[in-house]
């Protein structure tokens, strides 16, 4: 009985090349899924610090309208910096903020300057 293998032939296993093609097909799924995990991220950083510049902008807008500081023309303006050493500054007129620097347009659905006249 010595010629006779335990275990029958139709049941070997993975050879090389199948073992190296799953591994590089993986390594490729593995490096999209970061690529784009990356991309991702760094959206929803920017995003963030766009919000929070928005922010900033409102509270100083309501700070100066509630201390009466908003003269009938465009006469002051709002400056700041972000974290990352980005500054802007924003020019208030009739239509509300425009768009100064590299900051998207935020524009108000009532003008500033009639606030009060409501």
């Amino acid at each position: 009985m010595r010629g006779k293998s335990r275990f029958p032939s139709t049941h070997r296993g993975f050879s090389l090349v199948e073992i190296i093609v799953a591994v590089a097909l993986l390594a490729i799924f593995i490096a999209a899924a970061a690529v784009l995990l990356s991309a991702s991220f760094k959206g929803i950083m920017d995003s963030g610090e766009k919000s929070r510049l928005i922010y900033h902008t409102q509270q100083v807008l309501e700070e100066k309208i509630s201390r009466n500081d908003v003269a009938r023309k465009a006469d002051f303006e709002i400056s700041f910096s972000t974290r990352t050493g980005d500054n802007y500054l924003m020019r208030i007129d009739d239509a509300g903020i425009v768009e100064e620097g590299s900051l998207v347009c935020i524009t108000m659905a009532t003008n500033i300057y009639n606030a009060e006249a409501e």
